[in-house]
């Protein structure tokens, strides 16, 4: 941070373009560490605390802020999870608004899926191409951080929960979310 902080001041001081290019790229590279050494305490706190049951209703509802409405159809559900599971919906929620351009809603629902509840995180945006539906969970692929769905997918299996993108390119992104028989409860 004191780097970054550091390296703009001298940024907006600089009169020459050869040293603010420079400057440019030491800022870039501390924000690349910060982010790294972010994703190192998240990754830390892993599997740390044992599964609990979490409401999505609780889970979903922080997110009443979003600049994107919900559409929400999984009342009365809840998962057993690691308590970082929260972490998973508002990366989604982060990705459909960094990357779904044109997107104007989400929606989220819950089916039965075999033995399993699916489910649904689908937004109305562009899609992810077919080319990158799993490459966008590998560690450090991205424009932000390049962890967020590595996380996900890394949060999620601690109790054998499955995420994968399912979505059409034009149509928008659809994450499923398959949690398996016993880690899921109807509570109402």
């Amino acid at each position: 941070m004191v780097v970054q902080g550091y390296t703009e001041f001298a940024e907006e001081l600089s009169i020459d373009t050869v040293q603010t290019d420079y400057l440019r790229k030491v800022k870039d590279a501390a924000a690349a560490i910060r982010r790294h050494t972010d994703f190192a305490r998240e990754y830390e706190r892993l599997d740390v605390e044992k599964p609990v049951w979490l409401s999505l209703d609780d889970i979903i509802g922080k997110m009443d802020d979003s600049p994107i409405p919900i559409i929400y159809d999984c009342s009365d559900i809840s998962i057993h999870a690691d308590p970082m599971v929260e972490r998973v919906f508002l990366n989604l929620m982060d990705n459909t608004i960094r990357h779904a351009d044109g997107a104007t809603c989400v929606r989220i629902g819950c089916s039965m899926a075999g033995s399993g509840l699916l489910i649904l995180w689908e937004d109305d945006g562009y899609g992810v191409p077919e080319d990158l539906k799993e490459r966008i969970f590998d560690r450090g692929y991205g424009n932000n951080t390049g962890f967020g769905l590595f996380l996900a997918r890394e949060i999620l299996g601690i109790t054998g929960i499955e995420i994968t993108e399912k979505g059409v390119v034009g149509e928008g992104a659809r994450f499923e979310i398959l949690v398996p028989e016993g880690g899921y409860r109807l509570t109402g």
